[in-house]
């Protein structure tokens, strides 16, 4: 397991709270891309990626292109929350936008666009409209 250090998410510990290095990053890439192939599964769905948890784009990105590459390529979701806190670094933005272009199919956005459209907090959702998909909200 792994988490982030504070709430800026500026770094990945253990559960010890010691940095997570190199060897770490590479078992773990090699970990999720064997669970992928042993799987083979219909649909791959990261949660928050690539609208957000950058720091784990070193085991997604490999993970997306491995799926793209697969003669019976799966579904690729993202599901994200329909407030997200997004960047200010403009870099950091274009990359999320290019990979959701890049590497998905849909988006799905938990809730509902007439109540809160997602580009009420992240106002270039509007780019990668087409990808988007609100499922609403559940009442009990």
């Amino acid at each position: 397991p792994v988490r982030a250090r504070d709430a800026t998410f500026a770094e990945l510990v253990d559960m010890q709270g010691q940095p997570v290095g190199a060897a770490w990053r590479a078992a773990r890439q090699a970990a999720v891309r064997e669970c992928f192939e042993r799987f083979a599964p219909d649909c791959l769905i990261t949660e928050l990626f690539p609208l957000g948890r950058r720091k784990f784009a070193f085991e997604l990105l490999p993970l997306l292109e491995q799926a793209h590459k697969r003669q019976q390529r799966p579904l690729i979701l993202a599901s994200v929350r329909d407030v997200l806190v997004p960047p200010t670094d403009p870099a950091r933005i274009a990359d999320m936008l290019g990979w959701a272009a890049r590497y998905y199919d849909r988006i799905l956005v938990h809730g509902d666009a007439r109540f809160l459209p997602l580009e009420t907090s992240f106002p270039q959702a509007w780019k990668i409209s087409r990808l988007l998909h609100y499922t609403g909200y559940l009442a009990g």
